[in-house]
């Protein structure tokens, strides 16, 4: 899960240390005489030599979570970012818009800041038939909620704003903070209609008092088709059970007919990180997780469940693990053929596999993005739907692996619709972005190092070829100060100041 209320930071080899902001300064000092330093957190600049040439900074606070982007059919780019200046404030939601293939970009402009004080995370921009854009997104409701992900386990509020001939409508709330929702995936239908399909907890529940919805009380699955600012009307994909009034619960009882007391409440039965997409019908397909304690008081074990347009069904059983950063995706080629697009849990090699689906079953799976070899890790992938049942697959691969490796690049591969897969081709090539300067004088020194990081990507089909990638990469720099001093006892000693920094910044590319 993403730690979405603070900034990561390192400060190393400290007595004392004082953050001063996100993307601004850390400082830390220690040593006989008090010394210290400051310095600010380098935003990588483009271009740049080598493959990272049309790699372009769009984000303008150096701390972003999430991003997305989509294309009109004149070619126009229309990014969505989470940002904000300092860890004092809400994450906004931000929009800019390139009309010469991502070299440059309008203006930010605020989406999101509607004076609730509730931050916005996970988002989706769509574009429809009409050429409409929308920009959905979810605003995090409960202040206790400090993990979220892609998967959304925490509860929130989802809305979207349109644009259309130029102007933005006003956000439209799918969901409310008494009834809250938690997962949701956006997705084209065959019509060009954005549809969005999310877990809500059940409507006879006020969940203000219980604290909001958890990802496992979200058993209330939705489905909307957007038309423009025109709100639209839920269709129940899964509807719970109706819960009873205390009147009702009163009445059965003197009847000598109680209700059960599981049927009192509302089950914990829900569903979360749900990825799917729109048949030629307009019929939404999807795959969830659930696990099965909740709603039995049994097995610590859970599953992968299907739901394929009129019912749900069991996929196989797996381990309770964290899969909210990157939720398996089911997705749909040209041939009708059913793709459910994952990481294995417990495979020899981390990599990105697609499993072939038929029958409600799945096949052995083909490994698409991975490390070279055994003991590399994939840190963070997206899987996106494209026309003529296309599909691009985004990840965060290093070849080290262990924690913190510091050698992670973002690879693409892109399927042909019809069975092939393209060989992955390197995004960000953050090797060659590094840096370590070193500066020695008489009265001390000063060293800096970058290191780079991606951690969350969005792709889109470009109208003229190609496919544009937008995404989040992280800038860390370490900065040690060091100088000569004397004390009062005439012992000359050295103090040591560090500085660590963490800048999460958005830049989009095309490949």
């Amino acid at each position: 899960m993403r730690l979405v209320g603070l900034r990561s930071y390192l400060v190393m080899g400290l007595l004392t240390a004082t953050i001063i902001g996100c993307g601004k300064t850390d400082t830390a000092s220690s040593g006989a005489d008090d010394s210290s330093a400051t310095a600010a957190a380098a935003a990588p600049t483009g271009p740049v030599n080598g493959p990272t040439d049309q790699l372009v900074k769009i984000s303008q606070f150096g701390g972003s979570l999430y991003c997305s982007i989509a294309s009109s059919a004149d070619g126009t780019l229309h990014a969505i970012y989470s940002d904000r200046a300092d860890p004092t404030k809400v994450m906004y939601l931000y929009y800019r818009a390139s009309k010469d293939g991502g070299a440059t970009w309008t203006d930010p402009k605020n989406l999101s800041d509607d004076e609730s004080g509730l931050s916005s995370y996970y988002c989706k921009c769509m574009t429809d038939s009409q050429g409409r854009v929308y920009a959905v997104w979810k605003y995090l409701t409960a202040a206790s909620d400090t993990l979220d992900g892609p998967g959304s386990a925490c509860c929130g509020i989802l809305a979207y704003r349109c644009l259309d001939g130029g102007n933005w409508s006003k956000a439209i709330k799918l969901s409310t903070k008494n009834v809250p929702s938690t997962s949701f995936f956006a997705a084209s239908g065959p019509d060009g209609k954005v549809n969005v399909v999310w877990a809500a907890g059940n409507t006879d529940v006020d969940w203000v008092p219980e604290g909001g919805v958890q990802c496992f009380q979200g058993n209330m699955i939705q489905q909307v088709v957007l038309d423009g600012a025109n709100p639209p009307t839920p269709k129940g994909l899964i509807v719970p059970k109706p819960i009873p009034t205390q009147a009702q619960i009163n009445a059965a009882h003197a009847a000598g007919n109680d209700i059960p007391n599981l049927d009192q409440r509302a089950h914990q039965d829900g569903l979360w990180n749900l990825r799917g997409y729109i048949d030629k019908a307009g019929v939404a397909h999807f795959v969830g997780e659930h696990y099965s304690e909740y709603a039995t008081g049994g097995s610590s074990k859970g599953y992968y469940v299907e739901w394929d347009g009129k019912s749900l069904h069991k996929l196989w059983t797996i381990d309770h693990v964290n899969n909210l950063n990157n939720p398996p995706t089911l997705l749909c080629d040209a041939n009708g053929k059913e793709h459910l697009i994952r990481t294995p849990e417990h495979s020899e090699k981390e990599a990105v596999r697609d499993y072939a689906m038929a029958n409600k079953e799945v096949d052995d799976g083909a490994d698409i993005i991975g490390p070279d070899k055994i003991g590399g890790s994939v840190v963070d992938w997206q899987a996106e739907a494209m026309p003529n049942g296309k599909m691009v697959v985004t990840a965060a691969v290093s070849q080290k692996g262990g924690w913190a490796p510091d050698d992670t690049e973002l690879y693409a591969t892109t399927f042909d619709g019809v069975g092939q897969w393209s060989k992955p081709v390197c995004i960000t090539n953050n090797a060659a972005r590094q840096a370590f300067m070193d500066k020695q004088t008489a009265a001390g020194g000063v060293s800096k190092s970058d290191t780079y990081r991606p951690d969350f990507a969005d792709a889109v089909s470009l109208p003229n070829g190609g496919v544009g990638v937008l995404m989040v990469n992280t800038c860390s720099s370490i900065i040690g100060i060091t100088k000569s001093g004397v004390t009062r006892g005439g012992q000359v000693v050295g103090s040591l100041g560090t500085v660590s920094t963490s800048a999460p910044w958005v830049f989009y590319r095309k490949f």
